[in-house]
């Protein structure tokens, strides 16, 4: 299965030049635990020539622009397209923060995130997604994506991504056939930049 690898929602800017350094260890990470996977970077601000080579395609935007602010949906569409033309099956959102090492949620139909602690009906009646995690098949986020318009009025990106996946397939049917996972769950460890040699990796 053929996993389409979207690292989105984070921005390098030329005095932080360095964050490069930790998105090409993810990149490296995914590639390695997932074997057959396709990479595509969604990010605002600066971008390093060098990484180009971590990635299948690397769309960048320009820091501070509307588009930038809200999760750089153009972007998200280019990538997704290029999952498509990738052959995926899959598509993962992760942020490139976040390195997961218990991959039990690849026999999930759609997997999403939950706070500690958190219900998932809470999370639904909360109605938003997070970017940070969400993984489901190409054609469903395709369809899911591609059946709204973004709605630059909404401030908040995880709000517009519910609106899109609730648009399609509605609450129940996302309650009933979604998973829902902690950051526990997904063992992640979470990459902490505070400056170049300043880095805290917390283990959840």
């Amino acid at each position: 299965m053929k996993i389409g690898l979207i690292l989105n929602n984070f921005s390098v800017s030329k005095d932080r030049n360095y964050l490069w350094s930790t998105v090409q260890d993810t990149v490296v990470h995914y590639k390695y635990a997932l074997q057959d996977v396709s990479v595509f970077g969604c990010a605002s601000g600066f971008r390093n020539s060098i990484i180009n080579t971590y990635f299948d395609e690397l769309y960048t935007s320009t820091a501070g622009t509307i588009e930038s602010q809200h999760n750089n949906p153009k972007l998200i569409t280019k990538a997704i397209n290029s999952c498509k033309s990738h052959e995926c099956e899959k598509i993962l959102f992760i942020n490139p923060y976040y390195r997961i090492k218990n991959f039990d949620f690849l026999d999930s139909k759609i997997a999403m995130l939950l706070e500690d602690k958190e219900y998932a009906e809470d999370r639904i009646r909360s109605r938003n997604i997070s970017f940070d995690f969400l993984y489901g098949p190409t054609d469903f986020i395709s369809k899911a994506w591609e059946k709204q318009p973004w709605n630059y009025k909404i401030q908040e990106p995880s709000q517009n991504l519910f609106s899109k996946i609730n648009n399609l397939s509605g609450s129940r049917k996302i309650l009933r056939e979604g998973s829902f996972f902690t950051k526990k769950d997904l063992s992640i460890q979470e990459i902490k930049v505070f400056w170049k040699s300043n880095i805290k990796y917390i283990n959840h």
